[in-house]
């Protein structure tokens, strides 16, 4: 074309395409190359990847490994608990081991450490397990680990009850230790990751990161000493804790509420629900569903 006298002066450009198809000089080519398609044997996509270990994801053990020390302070001593726990459930090899053999064993002679065994049949046993209620008191259920909603509900009743002012949840522990670490000098970015099962360090300053700002600008602007310890003590939850802070109403709010018209129409219409829904569904959880049901909750 570009060799042709007549199209001489024509600007022509390489496209860089694999195929003509946006030229209408090769439609007439579309129907034979349809008909060669339909003899082409299409699979599921597959995208390789090489792996820089042996073995596959599937057979690793990403369980992590924590180490404790004994503290003065028995309560918050992790280890203390979780021994007394396997204790009394005979979860050692050597069933006369109690918590005190354990927390004051020594180091024998030419050994690093004294290794304290497990029974094999505990292994899979949850260590902190839920309590079914009987006539003849409570159970535990082997098998039945103690349910994520129950501790919340305690984590935030110890809030209460200690007098916090915000209100305390199992997050709140979760992102207090997430900042811990990121603000400890002698931990890094992978540690951070690691404990907080992070993939990236994204989650972690888009969701736990504290917007408190823990460094003492003034001083840095003026050349003073900084005051970082008290910044930090004055943001902690703690300096709201009120042992007077209410943890209901009082029995005077109480009969005021039972007292109130809005209150008691709703409560005789709650019961208007629950008598139709038990003469047509005989159970209340049987009506789950129905616009009725809905309207009781």
């Amino acid at each position: 074309m570009v060799s042709s006298a007549k199209f001489s002066s024509t600007k022509n450009k390489r496209l860089s395409v694999t195929n003509a198809f946006h030229s209408a000089l090769v439609e007439k080519l579309v129907a034979g190359l349809g008909q060669v398609g339909k003899g082409l044997t299409f699979h599921k996509p597959v995208i390789p990847m090489e792996r820089a270990t042996q073995e596959s994801n599937e057979l690793l053990d990403w369980t992590k490994t924590y180490t404790f020390f004994l503290d003065n302070n028995p309560i918050f001593y992790v280890i203390s608990h979780i021994v007394g726990l396997a204790c009394n459930d005979k979860a050692f090899r050597f069933l006369e081991i109690t918590p005190r053999m354990v927390l004051t064993l020594g180091v024998r002679p030419r050994l690093n450490c004294p290794p304290i065994q497990w029974r094999d049949e505990i292994l899979d046993v949850p260590i902190f397990r839920l309590l079914s209620s009987s006539k003849q008191g409570e159970d535990e259920k082997p098998d039945e680990p103690l349910p994520y909603s129950l501790y919340h509900g305690w984590v935030r009743r110890l809030g209460e009850e200690t007098g916090f002012m915000q209100v305390l949840n199992t997050y709140c522990l979760r992102r207090a230790a997430g900042n811990a670490i990121n603000d400890d000098p002698n931990s890094n970015e992978a540690v951070r990751n690691l404990v907080l099962d992070h993939a990236s360090s994204i989650i972690f300053q888009r969701n736990y990161l504290s917007r408190i700002i823990r460094y003492d600008t003034q001083a840095a602007y003026r050349g003073t000493a900084s005051r970082g310890d008290l910044i930090v003590t004055s943001h902690r939850m703690s300096r709201t804790i009120d042992p007077r802070r209410p943890r209901g109403p009082s029995l005077q709010q109480l009969q005021h509420l039972r007292q109130d018209a809005g209150i008691q129409a709703l409560r005789e219409r709650q019961q208007d629900l629950y008598d139709q829904i038990r003469a047509k569904f005989k159970f209340i959880y049987r009506a789950d569903g129905q616009p009725i049901y809905n309207e009781y909750q």
